[in-house]
Order: structure tokens, then sequence, then C-alpha cells
């Protein structure tokens, strides 16, 4: 499977991990984009030839991406005292402890 794109000097690491995942999984097409510092340092992707359309402009679903980002906010969010893990979901957002699940953490 063909890589395409740029890396920007320093993270040529990351195009060789990406091209090493696009040859050995199951995926047959994927864009990976990274900013760093406002600098966009990484802008690779890749199809095989059952997509040849595939580009780094082609949109893609991204499923559940978002929870592994959720997880990290919120424990950056216990780590400064914020959110407690064994509080209730009612301490934060009142409205939530509607239909008995005041206790819910």
């Amino acid at each position: 499977m063909q890589v395409r794109g740029t890396v920007a000097e320093g993270f040529e690491p990351v195009r060789q991990l990406f091209e090493h995942e696009m040859n050995t999984m199951a995926e047959r097409s994927a864009q990976l984009c990274v900013y760093h510092r406002g600098d966009k340092v990484v802008d690779l992707w890749a199809c095989d030839g059952e997509n040849p359309g595939f580009s780094p402009d082609s949109l893609v679903n991204v499923f559940s991406s978002g929870k592994s980002l959720e997880a990290i906010a919120v424990a950056s969010l216990v780590d400064k005292g914020l959110l407690d893990y064994d509080a209730p979901i009612a301490q934060y957002w009142p409205e939530f402890a509607a239909a008995g699940k005041e206790g819910v953490t």
C-alpha cells in the first residue's frame, strides 16, 4: 500500500509507523493529520487499489474516536481537583438527577 503526504523534520518516525500499520493491518484507507503548536507536522494518507479516489480531502467516518479525547479531558479535570470520579454526576449537572439518577457517579 502506498503512503502519500508529508511529515516535518523530526516526525519521520510517525510516517514509518503509519506505513507499517497500513501494510500490516486490515485497514484499506486512512488519513493522519497532526498539528503541533499550530503547525501542521504530519499530513499522510494511504489507500489500496480498491479506492483510487481517496485523497487527503476525502471525508471519513471517525466513529468513537472522540471518547479518548474526552477521557483525557476528564482526567485532566480530576488532576486539577475540579472533578471527582466518585462524586455524583448531579453535583456538576443537577438536571441529570431526574428519574432516580441522583446517585450515579
